[in-house]
Order: C-alpha cells, then sequence, then structure tokens
C-alpha cells in the first residue's frame, strides 16, 4: 500500500517539474493548475459499529457514532469536460464511542479517516445540471484501542474500493455546487463496517488567466526567481504549548499527533 501511494506522489511531483521546466510561463498557471479543482464537502457519516466489531469477551453499553464529517478535495484534474481525476480525505468532526465496555464507566474512542484516489464520469442531461460517478482506490484508516493489553478494536489500514455519485450544479466557470454520496465496503476480516457518506459541498475550478491579466503579470516589474532553497531547524526546547492550542486548546485548527519531535532539520 506504501509503494502505491508513494508512485502516486512521484508521479504527482513528475507532472509538475515536467510542466514547470518545459517553458518559463510564469505570468500564467501551469498546464496542471489551470485544470485544476479543489473542494469541500459536508455532511452525515456513518459506519454501523456494533458489539460484534469488538474483541471477543467484550461489550459496550453504549456505542455512540457522531455523524457530522467533511470530505476535502484535496486535488483534482480535469482531463476534459466529462472526466476527471481527484484525491480526497474524508473524516468525522468527532470520533466514535464506545462505553461502558464490560460494566466499567470508561469512555474508548476510535478514530477513523478514509484517503481516496477516485476517477469521475460525468454527463450533463440539462443545462447547468450534471450527473456523475466515481469509482477508485480508497484507504480506510482506524485507530483503535487496548483494554489491559488487549487489542479491544485494532490499528488497521488497508486499501479498498471506494465509490459514489451524486448531482453537480455549474455555478459559473469557477463554481459548481455537489449533491453527493460516497461508499466503501465492509473488511470482515478486520471487523470493520462499511462507510457511507451524504453531504453538500463545492467545488471550485481553476481557470487559466485571462491575456490582460497575463500582460499584468509579466510587465509588473517584480521578478521572481525560478527556484527558491529553504533551510529550517526544529527543536523542543520551548515546549509544546502551540502544538497543543491548535490541536486541542481554544482554536483546534489541527490534528495532535502521537510521535513528539525533538529536534530537526
Amino acid at each position: 500500500m506504501n509503494q502505491v501511494w508513494s508512485g502516486y506522489f512521484f508521479l504527482f511531483l513528475f507532472l509538475i517539474c515536467f510542466d514547470s521546466y518545459a517553458q518559463d510561463r510564469r505570468g500564467q498557471y501551469t498546464r496542471l493548475l489551470s485544470k485544476a479543482y479543489f473542494g469541500v464537502d459536508v455532511g452525515s457519516i456513518n459506519y454501523p459499529f456494533n458489539n460484534t466489531h469488538l474483541a471477543s469477551g467484550y461489550v459496550a453499553g453504549v456505542i455512540h457514532v457522531p455523524h457530522v464529517a467533511v470530505r476535502l478535495t484535496l486535488f483534482g484534474y480535469r482531463f476534459n469536460d466529462n472526466f476527471s481525476a481527484r484525491i480526497t480525505y474524508m473524516r468525522p468532526v468527532n470520533w466514535v464511542e464506545f462505553k461502558n465496555i464490560n460494566g466499567d464507566v470508561s469512555r474508548n474512542t476510535v478514530w477513523m479517516n478514509v484517503g481516496g484516489l477516485t476517477f469521475m464520469a460525468q454527463m450533463r442531461p440539462v443545462h447547468r445540471f450534471q450527473l456523475y460517478g466515481e469509482a477508485g482506490l480508497g484507504i480506510v484508516t482506524r485507530n483503535g484501542f487496548d483494554i489491559n493489553g488487549t487489542h479491544v478494536v485494532k490499528d488497521i489500514s488497508y486499501a479498498s474500493v471506494l465509490v459514489g455519485g451524486g448531482m453537480k450544479y455549474q455555478l459559473n466557470q469557477k463554481f459548481s455546487w455537489l449533491l453527493s454520496t460516497a461508499f466503501s465496503p465492509e473488511r470482515k476480516t478486520q471487523k470493520q463496517p462499511h462507510t457511507i457518506f451524504y453531504s453538500i459541498g463545492f467545488l471550485y475550478h481553476m481557470q487559466p488567466l485571462s491575456v490582460e491579466r497575463v500582460t499584468r503579470n509579466t510587465t509588473s516589474g517584480a521578478r521572481f526567481p525560478k527556484n527558491l532553497w529553504q533551510v529550517a531547524y526544529t527543536t523542543n526546547q520551548l515546549g509544546y504549548s502551540v502544538n497543543n492550542f491548535v490541536s486541542e486548546g481554544a482554536i483546534p485548527i489541527f490534528w495532535g499527533g502521537n510521535a513528539q519531535l525533538s529536534r530537526g532539520i
């Protein structure tokens, strides 16, 4: 699985480098970016966990599945008007909770997210409206929990199928609204239920800059280097208060990690 994602990553870098060094077009978006799109979907997610998904001998009194979730289109590319591909990331706002396991008063959470690389085909039955379907690779990642050294819900990460479909309304050249759904099947061998997501959202479509805008860019008098090198050094001598503030504090805009870095370059 890591080799698959590494292959996609290096292919992405190759496309960017190939496009960047083909010619000096810094007044205009590259061909890759001029056909790119990005987006956000917000909706309801469900994975019907029950006690059969726990290790043998463990029973939860309450299983709570929060349904509010987001799906981000991190990068999409339009091959033509009817065919495109995109990389997505989907996760709930809050994690699944297993409470009162075997009569105790504990509260344990299971972290879930689904990454995707899907291809989309669409058709336009009427003006501005489009129907589309998508299918491709899904990477399901689950962070479980232990009780007294026993893996009640195991950590897993595996490749699966991710499919979906929906309707788009083209507001203008740059924005379109989506009503959509996405589905990943269950994996019985990993005790993982299916995932289904219903959402509403939008896509932002990059467009080549106009001739007037390119002219202004190339005659502005500003000079930018073709290449930029950056070197950074990091240390934990000042602690993790800033990290905690933006992951667990008043402004949780990032997700905290389990690894803490001492120093690096």
